[in-house]
């Protein structure tokens, strides 16, 4: 007992011993709680290793990796790696192009109402006569794809439509789409366009800055990338003359570039568009049978007015599956 211990009555001297023991009883709880709680994260963390480390042990399914589902929008992306795909052709052709685009960066397939029952705001990308008027049209399926689109475009109603354009440009990483507006083949001009890098032009210049006919247009293009894939349409308005065509077969051949020719589909009321014959025979010239994918999907059990928006173009779905078919059995 200490001399001032000895100096206190014996019951604050209790006290006091009470209250330190106290204090060393709330100093030891905190350490063993400190303790024990770094020994639960200390366990908790060799646990998450030990089966993150075991991990790919287990079978996972074929579309997981790392944990991230692999979606049918990155497997196309994935498909289209370092590729050029260029589209040339009409209305058909865009909207074929615009789904491949939408789909890309959406992971959706457009959809759209019969054109009887339209409701002006509910735009498809798909579909023009869902928009108010076509610079609307070519400024948003530009620009609503994050800066990676680019549309030389230019229409009105009162130009004839062989002096119109449209050409789009979709870079996005590796891939690089294309489309390019042909409704005639006239010529010198069935290819036009200028350099703006403006989404749309609602004034251009008096003239295209470029103009060329179509083969010249392809042979530039494999000139610039050799191996690129070309998807020809001659279109609804007037087919490619014999000349035309031998001339684009042997701009193709004996080259790296691969041509796939998409035959011009049905009219809903089923009525078809004389296309040329293809030489299936090159190894480099492919077809795209859009006739028999209309055909197929009416064999289901589909109606054939409802793969329609209006009496020619398709809804976004049919486009859809024109562009799987290129992608799963016609690309190089």
């Amino acid at each position: 007992m200490t001399a001032t211990e000895q100096l206190l009555p014996t019951s604050l001297t209790a006290t006091a011993r009470g209250a330190g023991a106290s204090e060393l009883s709330r100093s030891r709880r905190k350490q063993l709680r400190a303790f024990l709680m770094f020994a639960v994260s200390a366990f908790l963390l060799t646990i998450a290793m030990w089966f993150t480390q075991r991990i790919p042990r287990f079978t996972l399914p074929s579309y997981l990796d790392s944990w991230s589902p692999i979606t049918p929008q990155d497997e196309l992306f994935q498909s289209l790696s370092n590729r050029r795909l260029v589209y040339i052709g009409d209305s058909l052709t865009r909207y074929q192009y615009l789904e491949l685009t939408y789909y890309l960066e959406t992971g959706l397939i457009p959809s759209t109402s019969n054109a009887s029952t339209l409701v002006r705001g509910k735009w498809d990308p798909t579909n023009q006569l869902t928009w108010p008027d076509w610079d609307t049209f070519f400024q948003q399926t530009s620009i609503s794809h994050r800066g990676v689109s680019h549309c030389d475009c230019y229409r009105t109603k009162e130009l004839p439509l062989e002096q119109t354009w449209e050409n789009r440009y979709y870079d996005a990483g590796d891939v690089h789409l294309e489309f390019h507006q042909l409704f005639k083949d006239v010529g010198v001009c069935s290819l036009r366009g200028t350099q703006s890098s403006v989404p749309s032009q609602s004034s251009p210049p008096t003239k295209p800055d470029w103009c060329q006919t179509v083969p010249s247009f392809i042979a530039s293009t494999i000139s610039l990338h050799p191996t690129v894939t070309i998807v020809l349409n001659g279109g609804l308005h007037e087919p490619f003359s014999p000349a035309t065509f031998d001339h684009v077969l042997k701009v193709v051949t004996d080259t790296n570039a691969t041509l796939i020719w998409k035959t011009t589909t049905p009219d809903r009321n089923g009525r078809h568009v004389r296309d040329p014959p293809v030489p299936v025979h090159l190894p480099n010239v492919k077809v795209l049978n859009t006739s028999a994918i209309v055909d197929d999907v009416v064999a289901s059990g589909r109606r054939r007015e409802d793969l329609y928006f209006d009496h020619l173009h398709f809804v976004g779905e049919m486009s859809h599956r024109f562009n799987m078919k290129i992608v799963e059995d016609l690309l190089p």
